[in-house]
């Protein structure tokens, strides 16, 4: 849970249930890189995709527009706004974070000594799991559009369905323009092939490209958060491979030298990870040209959209865990899988120094 539980029972005694990230949490580097910070540049890169169409096409192809220069003037303010927009966003993330910053960092020192220590007191740890696709979007719906508080009672998972809604009705928006504006530009071609005619198709055509930015960066964004929270990891492997190639497509004496034409014209998999090597498998004339490659490998980790969940369950001494799927951290304060887990909590259902009577 993101929050402290402590209430106090009919005993005297308090019950404690903490479940913060443990491990760290990888969101709190991204915000506190003053290099690069990939917050910005995720909430300025959604900014630049979103707006770039609707102020295009709206500002349309009129003579005053040019004249005055107007497409590039807006431009220049949509590229500044939506600086300040992944300014803005990142700045939100260093004050949310506050003073955590340093102390919860992945590997700070006071996260290296919280996993070395055990907790007197008996206490329980909840932490959220979100799937992969549709994260990025469930967790900033959460904490933009609407928070979980604002829910009645143990009700914010709706906001999943919400955030879903909201971003397949934008995705598809924008892929409906980017359509019609492609089937315009195709009929213009077959039956008015002018120069006028297909200056103004150009015209249009752009349009497709501008809108098409918003639905690719909706798409990608679960990947470009994912990476930001730590939730996705990259790495490279080196495969080695042969190829039975014609000695005259060779060239010169670089057997590597053409190996994006051979790979094409071979049929080389990009999936292929055979990294055996064959003396000669080759039938005369071809002859084999041995080749090396790098192979993308993706380790994708559970979250609830802002601590990754090996870092959320890393409570050291911890009674009981338990994850709420489908909850991410911010439903969490407010959602009905926490009102199961504290139900069950209350009637003692996790060991009798958590029963608590109703009152």
């Amino acid at each position: 849970m993101k929050s402290v539980v402590n209430l106090d029972r009919i005993e005297g005694v308090n019950l404690t249930g903490i479940c913060t990230p443990h491990g760290g949490a990888a969101i709190i580097n991204s915000a506190q890189n003053n290099v690069n910070p990939p917050i910005a540049k995720f909430f300025e890169d959604a900014c630049n995709a979103m707006t770039i169409g609707p102020i295009d096409e709206g500002l349309g192809n009129k003579w005053y527009v040019k004249l005055f220069k107007l497409n590039k003037l807006a431009d220049e303010f949509r590229q500044t706004m939506c600086e300040n927009v992944g300014v803005f966003g990142n700045t939100f993330a260093r004050l949310y974070t506050g003073n955590l910053g340093v102390e919860y960092k992945t590997n700070a020192s006071a996260i290296l000594s919280l996993k070395t220590y055990t907790t007197p007191t008996p206490s329980v740890c909840f932490y959220g799991i979100k799937p992969k696709e549709g994260l990025a979007f469930d967790i900033l719906y959460s904490y933009t559009i609407q928070e979980a508080n604002n829910y009645p009672h143990f009700e914010a998972q709706k906001s999943t369905l919400d955030a879903k809604t909201e971003a397949n009705n934008t995705m598809n928006d924008y892929k409906t323009k980017a359509d019609q504006v492609h089937m315009f530009r195709d009929w213009k071609i077959v039956y008015f092939p002018l120069p006028g005619i297909v200056y103004f198709w150009n015209y249009k055509a752009l349009y497709y490209n501008q809108y098409m930015k918003g639905v690719n960066f909706i798409k990608n964004a679960d990947e470009r958060w994912q990476d930001i929270i730590g939730a996705r990891i990259v790495s490279y492997t080196t495969v080695y491979e042969t190829v039975c190639v014609n000695p005259n497509d060779l060239i010169a004496n670089d057997a590597t030298s053409n190996f994006p034409y051979l790979r094409n014209k071979y049929k080389i998999a990009d999936d292929n990870t055979n990294s055996e090597t064959p003396e000669n498998p080759c039938v005369f004339p071809e002859v084999p040209v041995y080749i090396t490659r790098l192979v993308k490998n993706v380790l994708y980790k559970e979250s609830d959209g802002i601590v990754l969940a090996e870092s959320a369950s890393a409570f050291t001494g911890a009674a009981f865990k338990r994850p709420l799927y489908d909850s991410n951290h911010e439903q969490m304060k407010n959602d009905e899988n926490t009102r199961k887990a504290l139900t069950d909590v209350y009637n003692g259902q996790r060991g009798i120094y958590f029963l608590t009577p109703p009152r």
